[in-house]
């Protein structure tokens, strides 16, 4: 709450200064009004980090559209400083509809190519479940109890051969 209260009292710092004067006399505020409003958001990470604060870092989902929330956002900025440079040759309209429409261009590809490989990896998985899967479901229709531990000594092997369970002397 501290760098709420000091982020409220630059903000009207800033309005004051550049109303008295000029425009650009609060330059150095700027950086340090940039700082203090990053303060929550370092508290926030902090949170989740140590306390596990909303699950967040649970949900790899909301991680990486959080990422990609800044990432759009500073690609707009840049958009808006591009058609501000450009303004001379381009309408800024112009300049900002190239530059948004651009990634599309570009994430079409990468789309396809991440669809692929996310496919491949998912086919693969199930696959592996389906290997481990078939002894279980042989030995639950056989029924019986010395069945049970023969059942679960080849589910271990099969795990241990797909690479997810430990070696036994059994196997």
């Amino acid at each position: 709450m501290a760098s709420l209260g000091a982020l409220c009292i630059f903000l009207g710092y800033i309005f004051y200064a550049e109303e008295k004067y000029g425009a650009g006399s609060a330059g150095v505020i700027h950086v340090q009004v940039l700082g203090l409003a990053l303060m929550p958001l370092a508290a926030l990470i902090l949170g989740v980090e140590r306390f596990n604060f909303l699950q967040i870092g649970r949900q790899r989902n909301l991680i990486y559209a959080v990422f990609l929330v800044f990432v759009a956002l500073l690609y707009l900025s840049l958009v808006r400083r591009a058609s501000m440079w450009l303004e001379a040759y381009l309408p800024p309209e112009a300049t900002a509809a190239l530059l948004l429409f651009l990634p599309v261009v570009f994430f079409e590809p990468l789309q396809r190519l991440m669809r692929r490989t996310l496919r491949q990896t998912a086919q693969t998985e199930v696959d592996r479940a389906q290997k481990l899967m078939g002894p279980i479901t042989e030995g639950s229709a056989a029924g019986g109890s010395g069945e049970a531990a023969k059942v679960l000594r080849g589910v271990d092997c099969g795990a241990v051969a797909t690479g997810g369970g430990q070696a036994g002397a059994e196997c």
